[in-house]
């Protein structure tokens, strides 16, 4: 199964403690976690600072279901 995760900061697993602002480990991002004990493919497309879309999003083309 191909699962997209489409979100905010939380999604992307933006590390609020870094000094950069870079992201939690794989084992503390809940995608990355939902991946591992489901065993399906799933896309992390959160981007840090997103807002609720106007409009529908438009997603790659290469993602086929």
């Amino acid at each position: 199964m191909k699962v997209i995760c489409y979100g905010d900061s939380n999604t992307y697993g933006y590390d609020p403690y870094s000094w950069l602002g870079g992201r939690n480990d794989a084992d503390s991002r809940w995608v990355d976690i939902l991946a591992f004990e489901t065993g399906w493919e799933v896309y992390n497309m959160g981007q840090n600072g997103r807002e609720i879309p106007r409009s529908v999003p438009l997603f790659p083309q290469t993602l086929t279901c």
